[in-house]
């Protein structure tokens, strides 16, 4: 009986070693390619323009829909701990080729206030740009206190932002989605697990 008593204590010992691992990969966490953590402070930019990734990101207006061919979203890093992951930043942020149809158009003024996860596989975001359309109507958005939400596979370096509602004041809504791929400033992809 003691024998018996002994090996189910082992037995539950190996399962109980072996579970810590998939519970530990449960939570987010900001990677280079090696393994190693992304230190807090570190520069973050995600790219979305339509050269840059498969399904780049789109802004819908009302007078239209509006992609880039480069779209540079730059922060900082403010929390990797292995079970929060945050970041935000204030300058930095470009676009270029930017169009409605086939008309120019411009996105200034990009602000990542804040990209955020808690759990594997998903996070919020809240984000302000303005946009100015072939017309020269010039429209501040921002979704901030009703953040986004975004989608990724663990191990990627790939966030699906969700049609998201991004509020002017005097313009309406937008809706903002598409595709960010995280790098590092000097272009190193940076894995969220």
């Amino acid at each position: 009986m003691i024998k018996k008593l002994i090996l189910l204590a082992a037995a539950l010992a190996a399962v109980a070693v072996m579970a810590v691992p998939a519970a530990a990969s449960a939570s987010p966490a900001l990677t280079m390619p090696t393994g190693t953590l992304v230190p807090t402070g570190s520069a973050l930019t995600g790219t979305g323009g339509s050269s840059q990734v498969t399904n780049g990101l789109k802004i819908e207006t009302a007078r239209g829909i509006i992609t880039c061919t480069t779209f540079m979203l730059s922060s900082d890093v403010t929390s990797n701990s292995g079970s929060h992951v945050h970041w935000s930043g204030a300058t930095g942020s470009t676009t270029s080729g930017c169009e409605i149809e086939v008309y120019a158009s411009t996105i200034s003024e990009i602000q990542v206030i804040s990209f955020e996860s808690t759990t594997s596989g998903s996070g919020t975001f809240e984000i302000s740009y303005k946009t100015t359309d072939p017309l020269g109507v010039t429209c501040s958005f921002t979704n901030a206190g009703e953040p986004g939400t975004f989608t990724y596979t663990a191990g990627s370096s790939i966030l699906k932002l969700a049609s998201t509602e991004v509020f002017s004041a005097g313009c309406g809504e937008s809706l903002l989605s598409g595709e960010v791929k995280l790098e590092t400033s000097n272009g190193e992809a940076v894995i969220l697990d």
